[in-house]
């Protein structure tokens, strides 16, 4: 009896399996990569998991993110310098014009002092 009982719950479970091969529903071989890389990601994103890896990283990997970083400070520094010498640059320029503007200012003020003086003279009856 005990023999039937077994030989039952085998072949139940052979055609279980098979039945899950056969099953349209089963994942696909794509699916089952996409299942595959989710887990991964989700490992991948874990933050001891990422202490670990920065513990133990590979020294020529530390050399380059070393390299990237310093050339990252370089170019924020050359962005600066930069900045500065066309601010100084836009400020002399802006210097110069207020500097043109004012000139222009003052002789034209010159001149019309000088004919409004010339015009007092002639109401006057001043001959010059």
């Amino acid at each position: 009896m005990r023999f039937f009982f077994i030989l039952t719950i085998l072949i139940v479970f052979c055609y279980c399996e098979s039945e899950e091969k056969n099953d349209s529903t089963a994942l696909t071989n794509s699916e089952q990569n996409l299942v595959r890389t989710k887990r991964e990601d989700i490992f991948a994103n874990n933050s001891i998991v990422q202490a670990l890896r920065k513990a133990f990283k590979d020294p020529k990997e530390v050399k380059k993110e070393k390299q990237r970083h310093r050339a990252h400070i370089r170019k924020v520094l050359r962005d600066r310098r930069l900045k500065r010498i066309r601010q100084a640059r836009q400020q002399r320029k802006a210097r110069k014009l207020a500097k043109r503007r004012n000139k222009v200012r003052r002789a034209h003020q010159k001149f019309v002092r000088k004919n409004r003086n010339l015009l007092r003279g002639f109401k006057a009856g001043k001959t010059f």
